[in-house]
C-alpha cells in the first residue's frame, strides 16, 4: 500500500478523486494551479534558473507560506482571510460538533 494511502487510512481521511481538467467539479484545486503558474513559475521562470529540484522546492515553499498564511483572499467563503485561518475555523468548528454529539 502506498504511504499516501496508509496516511489517510490512519487518519481516517475519505480519498476523493475528480476528472482530470474538470474545473466544475475540481475548481479550487485549478483555481490553485493557475495562481501558482501566473503568480510563482511565470516570474520565476523568468528571473531565475534553479540548479536543482531543492531550489525550486525551497522556492515553492516559500510562495505558499505566503499563500497560505499571510496573504488574505477574496476567493468564495474566504471574506478576506487566509487559508490557514479559514482551515482552522474549520476543525474548531468540527471539534464543537463532536462535543455536541456527545452529550
Amino acid at each position: 500500500q502506498h504511504p499516501f494511502e496508509l496516511f489517510l487510512q490512519l487518519e481516517e481521511i475519505e480519498h476523493r478523486t475528480t476528472k482530470v481538467r474538470r474545473p466544475q467539479s475540481n475548481g479550487y484545486v485549478e483555481r490553485l494551479h493557475r495562481t501558482l503558474l501566473d503568480e510563482h513559475f511565470r516570474i520565476a521562470g523568468r528571473t531565475k534558473f534553479y540548479e536543482s529540484i531543492e531550489e525550486m522546492q525551497i522556492d515553492l515553499e516559500i510562495f505558499f507560506e505566503e499563500y497560505n498564511y499571510k496573504r488574505a483572499h477574496q476567493g468564495r467563503n474566504m471574506n478576506g482571510r487566509t487559508p490557514f485561518q479559514v482551515f482552522i475555523e474549520g476543525i474548531k468548528i468540527e471539534k464543537h460538533k463532536e462535543l455536541s454529539s456527545e452529550d
